[in-house]
């Protein structure tokens, strides 16, 4: 069994808000430059979509359009949950799992408790995928995240 990838963090806004920043503005924070199906064409898109129920789609829109599917919302319980597959590049069944929850502290902040997991859907690449996640993540929600919830609280 692959051990999935656990990101902690606390964050001095609440929760509901936290959580909208997190899924509904993605496109505002997330680095669609270089972590996208587009940049990969040295084409990055215009935005990323997380439609706000379950079974909604995650997705990519390029500048003409086309829109590339990156996963499913499984869970979506505003201001504490939310779960979607992630098959980014992919075929659905070969996808993994994030799970994103948002608890409130003793301080009114939020903590964040991130975990992919579901790796051996990757067969022979799932080692190798878990230890770019392992580090991307991290990096994801300190670098791009976090100046993003500071500048809109």
């Amino acid at each position: 069994m692959i051990e999935p990838v656990v990101v902690e963090l606390t964050i001095d806004r609440p929760p509901g808000k936290v959580f909208e920043l997190f899924t509904r503005r993605i496109t505002e924070w997330w680095p669609l430059e270089t972590h996208s199906l587009g940049a990969s064409d040295e084409k990055p898109p215009q935005m990323v979509v997380m439609e706000p129920h379950v079974e909604g789609r995650i997705y990519e829109v390029s500048q003409d359009g086309a829109q590339r599917l990156w996963g499913s919302v499984i869970a979506w319980e505003p201001g504490t949950h939310v779960a979607f597959t992630w098959h980014v590049g992919r075929e659905p069944e070969r996808g993994t799992q994030v799970s994103v929850r948002f608890q409130l502290t003793d301080s009114g902040g939020t903590h964040i408790t991130l975990r992919h997991d579901n790796w051996h859907r990757l067969g022979d690449e799932a080692e190798e995928q878990r230890q770019g996640y392992e580090t991307g993540w991290p990096a994801l929600l300190n670098d791009d995240f976090l100046p993003f919830v500071s500048a809109n609280s």
